[in-house]
C-alpha cells in the first residue's frame, strides 16, 4: 500500500505539478521552453535525470506551499 501511495504521489502528482510550474515560470520570465525539453526528452541520460529531479523538487515544493497556505487559511481564529 505504501508503495502505491509513493508511486501516485511522487511519480504522478509531484512531477506533473513540477513540470507545469517550471513551464509557467519560464513563460513568465520570457525564456519559453518546450515540455519535451523540461521532461528531458533527449538521449542524454544525465540530462533526463536532472530534469526529472528538478520537476520532482519543484512539484514537492509547490505542494508544500499550497498545503501551508490551506492550513493557515482554515486554522485562523
Amino acid at each position: 500500500m505504501n508503495f502505491l501511495i509513493e508511486i501516485i504521489f511522487r511519480r504522478i502528482i509531484a512531477r506533473i505539478i513540477g513540470l507545469y510550474t517550471r513551464s509557467l515560470y519560464f513563460k513568465i520570465v520570457g525564456k519559453e521552453k518546450s515540455i519535451k525539453n523540461l521532461t528531458g526528452g533527449n538521449k542524454d541520460n544525465v540530462n533526463n535525470m536532472g530534469q526529472d529531479a528538478s520537476n520532482a523538487f519543484v512539484g514537492i515544493l509547490v505542494i508544500m506551499i499550497i498545503s501551508l497556505l490551506l492550513y493557515f487559511t482554515f486554522t485562523r481564529r
